[in-house]
């Protein structure tokens, strides 16, 4: 297929086509774009799921030109922040502040448009915590005891749920984008590589 674009995301699944993050990401672009009942943005910009943030990160680096075929400017990849300290070429300490945590890593892989999870604090900077986000703008807020936020089995395919719902859910993007201002312009830089009307 032909991508205009490509986002790598820190969490692991085994089949890209049934990721989430990655569907809630497209149909957001699709609606920057005016074209909500398309899928059309699902069929430009390929979601890659990786092995964790180690994998993620050589990718951005050693692995770059394999991984991402393209210009700079269609190269993203979404990460949580909670864990950025623990990568020692960043040279952050545990306590570090996430906007520091985001600031060393877009520094230590200027090919790679790198987008962090915001949140409150650093520890909520993840999967977790934007999930969290998606459910309660859907007025269906999650406690810590959710099938979805434990690590039981069937754990991933809950998100996945939650993400596919919200993904038709367009009445939940303005509360996300809000909540969620990086993911916001990850949005609307993708948006802006693609065409902007079917005639286009």
């Amino acid at each position: 297929m032909n991508w205009l674009a490509r986002v790598l995301y820190e969490n692991h699944r085994t089949e890209a086509k049934s990721f989430g993050p990655h569907e809630l990401v497209c149909a957001m672009v699709d609606d920057a774009l005016g074209r909500q009942h398309e899928r059309f943005a699902r069929s430009r910009i390929d979601g890659m799921p990786r092995n964790g943030i180690d994998q993620l990160l050589r990718d951005c680096d050693t692995n770059l030109e394999k991984v991402f075929p393209f210009p700079k400017a269609a190269r993203f990849a979404l990460i949580d922040g909670d864990r950025l300290h623990d990568r020692n070429a960043l040279g952050l300490a545990g306590d570090a502040a996430l906007a520091d945590r985001r600031a060393a890593v877009v520094e230590a892989y200027p090919q790679v448009n790198i987008v962090v999870i915001d949140a409150g604090h650093p520890r909520d900077s993840n999967i977790e915590g934007l999930l969290k986000v998606v459910a309660a703008c859907m007025g269906a807020p999650l406690d810590d005891s959710s099938p979805a936020l434990t690590k039981q089995k069937g754990a991933l395919n809950a998100r996945d749920a939650i993400f596919f719902q919200a993904a038709r859910r367009p009445d939940s993007f303005a509360g996300i984008r809000q909540q969620q201002p990086s993911l916001a312009a990850l949005v609307d830089d993708l948006a802006t590589l693609l065409p902007q009307s079917p005639s286009t």
